[in-house]
């Protein structure tokens, strides 16, 4: 049968040349992901290592140990962060304001509140309002989608 001016044709071969790119450039994203996700496990596995040289061997100070502590816990998140991506292709906002927060938290922990300036005491409380309300706004958002879909359900 042939092709009507106008009518879609059956298959366009430009079209598929394009789905293939897509796709290899998805598949090369995700094989760069894993290697990050290896590289972050490499992370965690020396951090854990320096915190526990830390805690068991050395004397460090407890302000120390935390931030080590802190900074496992951040690698983590950022692991679960990219798992998700990897899961879902796309960022989960509340895992990325998740992270921000505690990585802002460990630094103020790291110098102490008294060594920081007060324009700069003021730009990080407005940073940790900012991220707080974010964060409280996506999860009442996620909440509210959630009784909207159990109520339609019903």
């Amino acid at each position: 049968m042939k092709d009507i001016p106008g009518d879609a044709p059956d298959s366009i071969p430009h079209t598929q040349v394009h789905s293939l790119v897509r796709r290899t450039l998805e598949n090369l994203q995700d094989v760069v992901l894993s290697l990050l996700l290896v590289l972050l496990l490499v992370l965690s596995l020396q951090a854990l290592w320096r915190l526990s040289r830390m805690a068991l061997v050395e004397t460090a100070p407890a302000s120390q140990v935390l931030s080590e502590v802190i900074l496992v816990l951040i690698l983590t998140e950022l692991y679960r962060l990219l798992i998700f991506y990897l899961r879902e292709h796309r960022i989960s906002v509340a895992l990325t304001v998740e992270v921000a927060l505690v990585s802002t938290l460990r630094e103020v922990m790291l110098k102490g509140a008294h060594e920081f300036e007060w324009p700069q005491l003021l730009g990080l409380s407005l940073l940790l309002v900012v991220l707080g309300g974010l964060l409280t706004l996506e999860r009442w958002m996620t909440r509210r989608e959630n009784e909207a879909s159990e109520t339609d359900a019903h």
